[in-house]
């Protein structure tokens, strides 16, 4: 069972200990190097370079035999 909360909640300063500018810095400061992190064990479980140019693949929701596509 996941349980939903509400970001709101979490961004308040009795909650955070932390002003919400503050809050918003520091989820800017760490922004770059989680985003690092997470590419870095991307490389990892993938065991090396990607092999497809960021985005490419099947379009999800298309369809050729009924001509769907998400609107």
């Amino acid at each position: 069972m996941a349980i939903m909360v509400n970001q709101a909640v979490l961004a308040h300063q009795l909650f955070a200990g932390i002003t919400r500018r503050h809050l918003a810095r520091s989820i800017e400061e760490l922004a770059v190097p989680w985003q690092a992190d997470l590419e870095g064990r991307r490389h990892v479980a993938r065991g090396g370079a990607r092999k497809r140019a960021e985005g490419a693949g099947a379009v999800p929701g298309w369809s050729s035999s009924t001509g769907w596509w998400p609107r």
